[in-house]
């Protein structure tokens, strides 16, 4: 699904350390967004930090109303229960051709397993864990060129990257 000028509808699910500033930035660049955290206090402060967003009240609930959806999640337990658990799990509502990105701190060979079982629901699986970050120090000379950024190595079928639905955005203030 997307707005009136093109912007797709972007759920965000896992609003902590990490997720809090990218899902910030994705507001700040007026894409419409849905937000999902397991603590409503994450969610109270992100949501009356950053008016540009909606509240969902499950995981499933997101899967209704975006077409791209972002976890940043802290294992890959909680991916595989946020996508295959509650309400028959994030693919059973969401369309084809929809994309979901874990950028969450997960064990590669689930992931592995994770995709095959997506692209049989028709959905885009891009596995990127996100590089940098929260633990980036600005005064170490290394990761000074980077500041601002992060940097998300991707696997993924080609098609999900260059023939799918792609956001790009700068998550740079």
């Amino acid at each position: 699904m997307t707005t009136g000028d093109g912007k797709y509808i972007v759920g965000f699910i896992g609003i902590g350390k990490m997720g809090f500033p990218m899902a910030s930035r994705i507001a700040a660049h007026a894409y419409p967004l849905h937000v999902f955290a397991v603590s409503e206090a994450a969610l109270t402060a992100f949501c009356s930090q950053v008016a540009a967003s909606e509240t969902a009240r499950t995981p499933a609930d997101i899967s209704r109303t975006c077409e791209v959806v972002i976890l940043m999640l802290p294992d890959s337990e909680l991916v595989t229960r946020v996508l295959f658990g509650e309400d028959g799990g994030l693919p059973v509502h969401l369309s084809p051709g929809s994309v979901v990105i874990d950028m969450s701190s997960s064990d590669p060979s689930v992931m592995c397993e994770i995709g095959p079982q997506m692209k049989e629901t028709g959905v885009d699986f891009i596995d990127a864990p996100v590089s940098g970050g929260a633990q980036m120090r600005p005064d170490t000379w290394l990761w000074r060129p980077f500041l601002g950024y992060l940097v998300y190595p991707a696997g993924c079928e080609f098609n999900s990257l260059f023939g799918g639905a792609i956001i790009r955005w700068r998550l740079t203030p």
